[in-house]
C-alpha cells in the first residue's frame, strides 16, 4: 500500500498544477492590469515518443532575462522570487531571427534553433511548437469541469477540476494501481477560490494553501486548457 501511495502521488504531481508552483500570497505581484507583463510569454509543446504531450513555458523579459516554467506567474514575472526557488530555470538570452541563445544561471549555455512564420512570429523553438500567449481578458473566469490524466502500465492518475464563474473551484485527484498481487485506489478532494490576471492563475485552497500557476486557453475557446504543465479537456 505504501508503494501504491508513492506511485499515485508522483503521477498526480505530474498532472496537477498545484504540485508545481506554490508561493506565498502576493509573491507574483500580479495586479488587475495584465499590461504589467514586461516581456513575452510562450507555450511550447512536444509530442513525446510514447509519453504524450510535453509542455513547457518560456518567459522572455524585455530586459534580456528568461525563465523556463515560471513558478511565480508572468503578470508581471517576479525574477527575485524565481531566483530563490527556480534558479536552475533562469538566465539571460539573446534572440535573433533563427537562434535563441540562453546563458543559464548555473553556468551552462543553450543554443536553440528558432522558426518563424511570415511576419516574424515565432512558431518553434528547439523543435517544439510555440505559441505566444496573449493575456486573457480582465476578470476572466472559467465555467465547467476539466480533466487531466496520466496512464502508464498498471498505473493511472486523474485530476478533475470544476471551475465556476463565481471564482470558486472543486478539485478531485484519484489514482489506481493494478498488479497481479493487489489493486489499490486513492482519492483526495479539495476546494477554494481562484482569480486570473493575464495568464497567471492565483489559486487559494480552503485549507490555506496558495498556488500560482500559468494558464493558457487553446484554440480560441475554453474547451481545452493548459495549467502549468498539464493539459485539461472540458468534460461538461
Amino acid at each position: 500500500m505504501k508503494s501504491f501511495l508513492k506511485i499515485t502521488t508522483v503521477l498526480l504531481c505530474l498532472i496537477v498544477s498545484a504540485c508545481n508552483s506554490t508561493t506565498a500570497a502576493g509573491d507574483n505581484g500580479a495586479g488587475s492590469n495584465a499590461n504589467a507583463r514586461n516581456g513575452k510569454l510562450y507555450l511550447r509543446t512536444f509530442m513525446g515518443f510514447g509519453s504524450g504531450l510535453d509542455i513547457d513555458w518560456f518567459y522572455l523579459g524585455n530586459d534580456g532575462k528568461l525563465v523556463k516554467n515560471p513558478k511565480h506567474g508572468a503578470d508581471p514575472a517576479n525574477m527575485a522570487a524565481e531566483l530563490q526557488d527556480n534558479a536552475a530555470n533562469t538566465g539571460t538570452y539573446t534572440l535573433s531571427s533563427k537562434q535563441l541563445i540562453i546563458h543559464w544561471q548555473g553556468g551552462s549555455t543553450s543554443n536553440w534553433s528558432v522558426e518563424r512564420e511570415a511576419g516574424g512570429v515565432i512558431s518553434a523553438i528547439d523543435g517544439g511548437i510555440v505559441t505566444q500567449q496573449t493575456a486573457l481578458p480582465a476578470s476572466f473566469k472559467l465555467s465547467g469541469s476539466y480533466e487531466a490524466g496520466s496512464v502508464l502500465p498498471n498505473v493511472s492518475a486523474i485530476s478533475t477540476m470544476v471551475f465556476s464563474k463565481d471564482g470558486t473551484f472543486k478539485q478531485t485527484n484519484s489514482g489506481a494501481v493494478v498488479t497481479d498481487a493487489a489493486t489499490g485506489y486513492s482519492e483526495k478532494k479539495y476546494s477554494g477560490t481562484y482569480t486570473i490576471t493575464g495568464n497567471t492563475m492565483s489559486i487559494n485552497f480552503n485549507d490555506g494553501k496558495k498556488v500560482i500557476a500559468l494558464i493558457a486557453v487553446l484554440g480560441g475557446d475554453t474547451h481545452n486548457l493548459v495549467i502549468n504543465k498539464s493539459s485539461f479537456t472540458m468534460t461538461r
